[in-house]
């Protein structure tokens, strides 16, 4: 009877069961088709919960690739809600691979003298990446 079945992988002298989604979550052909960097955020945790020192990383400037337009709004709107929250967005940042945690800033109070080189303006917010919980000590 193959419906009381569940498939495992041997991890040491243990066997761990897989279920349908987590075999579906590990291939990585299933990842969704993303043309160029993408962001996707998971929540929103205050300020101070994520110290500067856990920061790793280059920082990746987020900015509107057309100023003025409906996402150069979105992206200064959610700044400004960080902002006045007080709060940084935890989210994945996917480049070329697989995804990398991270925490978005608003660069309100990080990185002043910093500006774009094509659009001369400062970004709005910076991805930087941060460790899990349990890397922490």
């Amino acid at each position: 009877d193959e419906e009381g079945v569940a498939r495992g992988l041997r991890y040491g002298s243990d066997l761990i069961p897989i279920s349908f989604m987590d075999e579906q979550a590990m291939n990585a052909t299933n990842l969704p088709a993303v043309e160029g960097p993408c962001i996707q955020i998971l929540g929103y945790m205050p300020r101070q919960k994520v110290p500067r020192a856990y920061c790793q990383g280059p920082a990746y400037r987020i900015f509107s690739a057309d100023p003025g337009k409906r996402d150069d709004v979105a992206l200064h709107a959610l700044q400004q809600a960080l902002t006045k929250r007080d709060k940084v967005a935890i989210a994945t940042f996917t480049k070329k691979s697989w995804p990398t945690l991270g925490a978005i800033f608003p660069n309100n109070h990080i990185m002043h003298d910093l500006v774009d080189d094509e659009t001369k303006q400062q970004p709005p917010l910076l991805f930087l990446q941060v460790p899990f919980a349990g890397d922490v000590k």
